[in-house]
């Protein structure tokens, strides 16, 4: 079982906080993806991030964390763009209506961050920067996390 804190410091981007409902559902994602011998390019991204986060109680989750199932907005910063995308588990995705997949590397990169951080992954063309401008909506924080 990872550590338990309280509560987080009011403004660290460096720490990745998680719930530990979905740190143990993805772990067994990751270990089931690892079992069936198809890996994700985004898998070594999201084990690091979670073997890294600190793993709290869904109720001592901030409200401005993206946790799964959360919708966010978020801005391109190279164009300018803004989006709102829903992270969630791969069979829940459908990218036509803005759920993404964990799976991708822009929403592992969003994974525990906060309002207000700035996000920066590679991909074969580069890297690309985003700014987490809002969370719309947090299962935890709307007290739906039993799903």
């Amino acid at each position: 079982m990872k550590k338990r804190r309280g509560k987080l410091p009011v403004r660290q981007v460096s720490e990745i906080a998680v719930t530990e409902a979905d740190a143990e559902r993805l772990t067994r994602l990751l270990q089931a993806q690892c079992a069936c011998s198809f890996m994700p390019r985004s898998f070594p991204a999201l084990q690091k991030k979670l073997d890294d986060a600190e793993w709290l109680d869904s109720r001592l989750i901030p409200p401005d964390v993206v946790t799964m199932n959360s919708r966010v907005r978020l801005k391109n910063l190279e164009s300018g763009e803004e989006m709102i995308q829903t992270l969630v588990f791969p069979h829940g995705a459908n990218p036509a209506q803005g759920r993404v997949s964990i799976l991708t590397s822009l929403e592992t990169a969003m994974l525990g961050r906060r309002v207000g951080d700035f996000m920066e992954f590679g991909v074969s063309d580069g890297a690309k920067r985003f700014h987490v401008e809002s969370v719309l909506f947090q299962p935890e924080a709307a007290n739906e996390d039993d799903w």
